[in-house]
Parts: C-alpha cells; structure tokens; sequence
C-alpha cells in the first residue's frame, strides 16, 4: 500500500485519517486515528491542485511528526457508511459530532404497527399470557416481554 489511499479527485470537505502499523507480540497491529478535516476550493492548472499539495504537506508533517504510516482520505458520504456499519468505533477520534443525524439515526428505537383482526389480537393475546418466559433461552429479556405484553394489553381499536 502506498502513502495515501483513497485520494480525493476534488477538493470537498475530506477527513483525514493517519494510520500506524505497530508489532504487539507477535501480530501486527493498526492504530487508526482521525486527524483533521480540510476544504479548498483552490485549483491549479496543469498540475495537482493546490488542495493536494497542502493535504500532502500537511501529512508529510504529521509523519514525520507522529509515524503515520499511511494516510486514508474519506468524504462526508463514506463516513456516513463507516457510522452505519460501527466501523466508525475503529477510529481513535473519529468526528462523530459532526454527524448528529447519523447517530441519532442508529440509536432511535425503531418502532412496527400491525393490523390483526379482532381474533388474531385475542390468539396473539393467549399466546402471550400462556407463554413460560422460564423456559426460555438464557437471551431471552424479560423485560422486552413484559413491554410486548403490556403493548399488546393497550392496544387501541381503529376504524377501518
């Protein structure tokens, strides 16, 4: 792998992440860190841009500084699929304030409606109070129960 992965083609806001390749007994290690955000909208013609060249400067220094051992770049979109998938929590430092909507997203309970008729809520009902939460599996949560109980016990007639 080269220094910098990942390069961006234009100048948005890009994240920097540095990381350092380290031994731990005798397996390799990867420290991963966020480091800085930057946008320019400076452009050089017939060569790289001048937001290259500052991105580069700017890592070449953090290198020397620190012992990053290669740089990745990620634009807002790509961060967003990082804090989908929980990759983010790899990251030491990771930007995470600057994408409330994003974690707000992941951490709102999501919530189901269904429609049964009068007798399907009355068989659901059986089912429910008849079951032996006692014999369940040692991950079965009570208290997800008792909630699905309770939900099912003040459950609104609607009009069709």
């Amino acid at each position: 792998m080269g220094l910098y992965s990942n390069f961006p083609s234009y100048p948005l806001p890009v994240y920097v992440f540095g990381h350092k390749k380290y031994k731990e007994g005798k397996l390799w290690k990867t420290e991963r860190n966020f480091l800085f955000v930057e946008h320019r909208n400076e452009f050089f013609e017939g060569g790289p841009t001048a937001f290259e060249r500052w991105i580069k400067k700017k890592c070449q220094v953090l290198r020397k500084e620190h012992g990053y051992t290669w740089f990745s770049f990620y634009e807002k979109h790509q961060l967003r699929r990082l804090i989908k998938d929980g990759a983010w929590k790899l990251y030491k430092g990771f930007p995470i304030k600057h994408f409330k909507e994003e974690l707000q997203e992941l951490v709102k309970p999501k919530r189901f409606n269904i429609n049964v008729s009068e007798g399907q809520h009355q068989m659901l009902y059986n089912i429910l109070v008849n079951a032996e939460p006692k014999d369940a599996t040692e991950d079965f949560d009570m208290q997800t129960y008792d909630n699905l109980v309770d939900a099912v016990n003040q459950a609104k007639e609607v009009e069709s």
